[in-house]
């Protein structure tokens, strides 16, 4: 497990289908700033509220691949704490053999719960897990933000005076 470093927003996050189907699910994802490193039981939960949904939609996990998705609203990542990471699947039916890769570990790091007729509520409590999701997130820190703020800006000013001689040139500043 590395560290995410400095502050910044979480714009994406990708699982890997570690399975040999592809799955399609209709999911809500949550993050959450946190100081808890593990669960010391399968009654401590990490609450998370409509103000913590950073992505909702149907996802399809290809077969073996990763698959990437873009948050519907990047996550405010303080720099500090641990990142939870809360998964809610709505898609309400249940389908057999699909894994994720995950790796174990030496701590109760996870909580699962799952019921093939229940969608559970992502504030409820699950059963304890030695193991966690293995993934990435892509963050922005503050600073490379104020720097692609500012080469927009210049590009826009660039493009304002090249269209007053004739061209327009589209796109972003890399």
């Amino acid at each position: 497990m590395e560290d995410l470093g400095e502050a910044g927003l979480i714009n994406s996050i990708d699982f890997k289908n570690a399975s040999d189907a592809d799955c399609t699910r209709n999911i809500d994802i949550y993050m959450v700033n946190t100081d808890k490193t593990i669960f010391e039981n399968d009654s401590v939960w990490i609450s998370a509220t409509a103000d913590d949904l950073v992505f909702s939609g149907e996802v399809t996990f290809a077969a073996g691949s990763w698959t990437g998705i873009e948050l519907d609203n990047p996550f405010d990542y303080d720099g500090q704490s641990n990142v939870a990471i809360i998964v809610d699947d709505n898609t309400g039916s249940y389908v057999s053999s699909i894994n994720f890769l995950a790796q174990k570990t030496e701590n109760n790091s996870s909580l699962y719960i799952y019921d093939d007729n229940t969608n559970y509520n992502p504030a409820s409590p699950g059963k304890l897990l030695r193991m966690f999701n293995n993934l990435f997130l892509a963050i922005l820190s503050f600073w490379q933000l104020r720097r692609a703020k500012r080469r927009l800006f210049a590009s826009q000013k660039r493009n304002e005076k090249a269209s007053k001689w004739g061209h327009l040139y589209l796109g972003c500043a890399k």
